[in-house]
């Protein structure tokens, strides 16, 4: 299989990042914040970057496929491996999301379309591109990422030269204060993800360790930069009353002049930021998986590969956890802010790896270009950064329902004991 590239990773990392989160998240973090959103965008880029730092040391000095579940078994336990692995796999549920919002978008322009059909035949589209390999993929990924990028880039430029004279001033910027502005960067920090995902595909990466860092501090940058203009633009045309936690064609309509522009960014930009992010997580999904399914914590036949490399069993089961809750007519919006739970806990399992890298293989270490002699600042560094993501965590969950925390809990215990029954089959 050939080897992936800086440009076929940066492509891949920014249709995973620039996706759904920017087009549904953005007007209630207007809301939280006003026209302080695109400062609420750069401090979530920063913060993550910094709070996953230990993950991105460690990603970049033992390129693995799977990354994430290989380091967590490997220098943690088998079972932190098996836990970051189960509740990755069940917080999948999150792909049904996507094909609802990108149905609700299509009935936005053509009423009386079908939105079922739609959200089921968005998912299955990529599924079967998917079929074709990564290489196949990747390639679509290009093309919807040119006109993602375009639209999003016109609504941000055309958006600047049309805010309102008060637009920078401090009532607009924290018009809910200090506070207002954490609540966004907290609600934010899941989307800025999306750059740390490319290590699940170290094991398929040229010179990973150069090419790794260099395409995951490009995607977060291109998208915190990207994300902070869409907001500010968002936020600065029409009065906060208007604008806050309403979706961002509010903004839109006062933005582009004409009917055509309005079209434009809803298919360039709402469309296609939930057709990359369906694409490029289908990707993610199956190269974050593959390595756990064949040290045996689900069958070993759902690794298999056809000719084109892709692991078509596995992209069949998260085919199938995309279209079910939609056939059944599920509350995709609970599913949705579960699954967002869940991937800010699985986010973290990994990160503590960094604290054994240097035990567990020395000759790599002393080779980084992180290299720390200290044992105690290599822990005191692991311990920092995943405390302040701690502490974002559970400034989320306390906006969440009990409902959605007792499902988390629920999923919890569940993926616990599944693990330590199945522990005894992996190989130590």
């Amino acid at each position: 299989m050939k080897k992936l590239g800086y440009r076929e990773l940066v492509t891949i990392g920014l249709g995973i990042i620039i996706g759904s989160g920017v087009i549904t998240l953005t007007g209630f973090g207007i809301g939280h914040t006003d026209t302080g959103v695109g400062l609420a965008y750069i401090l979530a880029g920063i913060l993550f970057m910094f709070s996953m730092l230990p993950t991105l040391i460690v990603g970049v000095t033992i390129p693995r496929t799977s990354y994430s579940y290989t380091v967590s078994k490997e220098l943690l336990s088998p079972v932190a491996g098996g836990m970051f692995l189960m509740i990755f796999f069940i917080g999948r549920i999150i792909m049904a999301f996507f094909g609802v919002a990108f149905a609700n978008y299509v009935v936005s322009i053509i009423p009386n379309a079908p939105a079922t059909p739609i959200a089921v035949g968005i998912v299955t589209l990529f599924y079967i591109f998917n079929l074709f390999g990564v290489q196949t993929a990747t390639k679509v990924q290009k093309f919807l990422n040119i006109l993602l990028v375009l639209a999003l880039g016109s609504f941000a430029v055309l958006g600047c030269m049309k805010a309102m004279p008060d637009a920078l001033t401090v009532e607009r910027l924290f018009p809910n204060g200090f506070g207002g502005l954490i609540s966004a960067v907290a609600m934010f920090m899941f989307s800025m993800g999306g750059g740390l995902t490319l290590l699940e595909f170290g094991g398929n990466v040229e010179k990973p360790q150069r090419t790794l860092l260099y395409a995951a501090l490009t995607v977060t940058a291109i998208a915190t930069l990207l994300f902070a203009a869409v907001g500010f633009a968002g936020a600065s045309v029409l009065p906060y009353e208007q604008v806050a936690n309403q979706p961002l064609t509010f903004a839109a309509q006062v933005i582009y002049s004409n009917k055509a522009g309005m079209l434009f960014f809803i298919i360039g930009g709402c469309l296609m930021a939930i057709m990359t992010t369906i694409n490029g997580s289908l990707m993610w999904y199956c190269n974050t998986m593959i390595k756990g399914v064949e040290d045996g914590w689900f069958p070993k036949k759902v690794a298999a590969v056809n000719r084109f490399g892709a692991p078509y069993v596995l992209l069949t089961i998260f085919w199938i956890i995309g279209i079910v809750p939609i056939l059944l007519g599920a509350n995709v919006s609970l599913l949705s802010t579960v699954g967002t739970g869940l991937a800010l806990l699985f986010y973290l399992i990994p990160n503590f790896a960094l604290i054994n890298l240097p035990k567990k293989y020395p000759e790599q270490w002393k080779a980084s270009r992180f290299y720390i002699k200290e044992q105690w600042k290599v822990t005191l560094l692991t311990l920092v950064c995943s405390g302040l993501f701690v502490a974002l965590i559970i400034y989320n969950f306390m906006s969440y329902s009990m409902t959605v925390l007792g499902i988390i809990c629920g999923v919890l215990v569940v993926c616990f004991l599944y693990v330590l029954a199945r522990k005894k089959y992996i190989p130590q």
